[in-house]
């Protein structure tokens, strides 16, 4: 039995922009170009509303984020921004799962 890889898109592109848009408020020094870069991600994906990301890039995509700001925490912290500035009530939900799993992963 082989494993396959999870393609489903299951992400929409305004939760990762809007992942951008709290690093551009708390982390200024970081480069986004160069975050999406590493992450694997294009700019026209994260700000077309319609594209939608797999499970296993947004993990990625976490990942370099963690790598970036120094910060194991960093959905945590996210959590703390006011509703108003959330764009989608995935978010939180979002935030949390990437944190419980980067919990299991160590």
């Amino acid at each position: 039995m082989s494993l396959q890889k999870d393609t489903s898109q299951i992400y929409n592109s305004r939760i990762i922009h809007t992942f951008i848009k709290f690093i551009e408020n708390k982390y200024r020094h970081i480069n986004i170009r160069t975050l999406l870069r590493t992450a694997g991600m294009e700019s026209y994906q994260v700000y077309d509303e319609n594209h939608w990301f797999t499970q296993g890039e947004v993990d990625r995509f976490y990942e370099v984020v963690k790598n970036m700001t120094g910060n194991d925490n960093i959905a945590r912290k996210q959590e703390d921004m006011p509703p108003h500035r959330m764009q989608s009530a995935l978010w939180g939900n979002m935030c949390s799962d990437l944190w419980a799993r980067s919990r299991r992963m160590r």
